[in-house]
């Protein structure tokens, strides 16, 4: 059913990993010269937000928007991407040279034998910024787990989403198409409109995808949804504390911003609401479908989407395969798993992140963690 709509990995590779994995391999292996370059970042980000506003400007036809004014804000625009442009590049090797400066002071690099003062990532980081792709994710009706995941063109509309879902199910089974934050090809492929914070960490967060791949943890993904799980709660763990290191090495006033913005009463009490209500739901729907009552869950996962929405929590969609993919991130609200917080208490105890990596790169099944977590 999704065949007319996959979207081919190794095509997307192939247009990009000489190019990209190039550099890469240059600032990889010559990242204690990255540069503070803060300034061109900086630049980059207001020039990324600019012309945000103004698309949205000129696409919501706003009153006083015409004539005139519509063509000196369309030259802005064009104006605006022309000099993104010309940065795209330099922001990006800046960004991966200062990604693997923090990764380095974590020790995940290594020192050639003859050359002790050379440190070297492998893989080196590498991500090429393009239209995310979507994501079908499908379920069990009567559990929540994935039992499949197809990447899809990021182009379809949202009627081919909806009747593309409509029909996976008429198989039993339950469906969801997301968009995903990024996708762990070389170079990792993700995108670059979201702000800085965000997109240190899926570059941080697919690197250690890659990274984990040459290793039993990464090599046994999919091996089971147990082993999704601790995957992608590794990746966010490390994810989150290289982006915090980038921020606070070398965009400071970005990190104090980021910590403000979560210490506001506004925004704790709205995340912490949020975080709450999911996890209600996720705790329900498990109690419904262990007693067997899969018409009730879902009736009550509509329910709460309904709700959600009217507290300003838009959800396109929540049902098990919602709560499937979401609930992989361990530490997410989505997610009820044990395995969150076992490996949250190995990081605790790791001392480092680069412990905590090395030690947890070896796990090849949940029963491993279990008995590393004690």
């Amino acid at each position: 059913m999704a065949g007319p709509y996959r979207f081919s990995i190794a095509d997307w590779e192939s247009r990009h990993i000489l190019s990209d994995g190039w550099h890469a391999l240059r600032y990889g292996s010559a990242i204690t010269s990255a540069q503070e370059e803060g300034h061109l970042v900086n630049r980059y980000e207001h020039l990324k937000a600019e012309i945000t506003g103004l698309e949205r400007m000129l696409m919501s036809g706003s009153s006083g928007v015409s004539g005139d004014r519509e063509k000196q804000l369309m030259a802005r625009l064009a104006s605006l991407h022309a000099e993104k442009r010309e940065l795209d590049k330099r922001v990006k090797f800046v960004l991966v040279g200062q990604i693997s400066v923090v990764l380095d002071r974590e020790g995940l690099t290594y020192h050639l034998p003859f050359f002790k003062t050379t440190s070297v990532l492998f893989p080196a980081v590498a991500y090429s910024p393009s239209e995310i792709p979507h994501l079908l994710i499908v379920s069990p009706r009567e559990k929540i787990e994935v039992t499949e995941s197809i990447l899809l063109f990021p182009e379809m509309s949202g009627g081919e989403i909806a009747s593309l879902e409509n029909r996976v199910e008429t198989l039993g089974v339950s469906a969801l198409v997301e968009r995903v934050g990024g996708i762990a090809t070389y170079p990792s492929l993700l995108s670059e409109e979201t702000e800085l914070p965000n997109l240190l960490e899926t570059i941080a967060h697919e690197w250690f995808h890659q990274y984990l791949f040459f290793r039993p943890l990464g090599r046994s993904y999919g091996k089971d949804y147990q082993m999704t799980i601790i995957n992608e709660t590794v990746a966010d763990i490390g994810g989150r504390e290289i982006a915090l290191g980038v921020l606070e090495r070398y965009y400071p006033e970005v990190a104090a911003a980021k910590k403000m913005r979560a210490l506001s009463p506004g925004s704790v009490e709205r995340g912490t609401d949020f975080n709450k209500e999911m996890r209600r739901v996720r705790l329900r729907v498990d109690e419904l479908l262990a007693e067997g009552k899969i018409d009730e869950a879902e009736r009550f996962m509509e329910e709460s989407r309904i709700d959600l929405s009217a507290k300003g929590y838009f959800i396109r969609r929540i049902n098990q395969a919602y709560f499937a993919f979401h609930g992989s991130y361990g530490e997410g609200p989505a997610a009820t798993s044990p395995i969150g917080p076992m490996l949250r208490r190995m990081r605790d105890r790791s001392g480092s992140l680069g412990n905590f990596i090395k030690l947890v790169a070896g796990i090849s099944s949940s029963e491993q963690l279990t008995q590393l977590s004690r």
